[in-house]
């Protein structure tokens, strides 16, 4: 199997969950100034990154969304 069949089995085999996880971003109103928004979306990518063996971290913020590092 190359590694382009490789990918493409995966993304199929993931395809269900990406968009699941997808409609959930868009649906939370997370505007540029809207700080609880942007909170939720950093939330939510960063329970997505779970267990996939990668190191996430929050930086908060004060009036602005917070930022989020992900690294493998």
């Amino acid at each position: 199997m190359t590694i382009y069949e490789t990918i493409i089995d995966f993304v199929r085999e993931q395809e269900s969950e990406m968009f699941r996880l997808l409609r959930k971003m868009v649906l939370i109103q997370s505007g540029s100034y809207n700080k609880n928004g942007v909170d939720r979306v950093v939330k939510l990518i960063q329970s997505a990154f779970k267990n996939n063996n990668v190191f996430s971290q929050v930086i908060a913020q004060k009036d602005l969304g917070n930022h989020l590092i992900v690294r493998s």
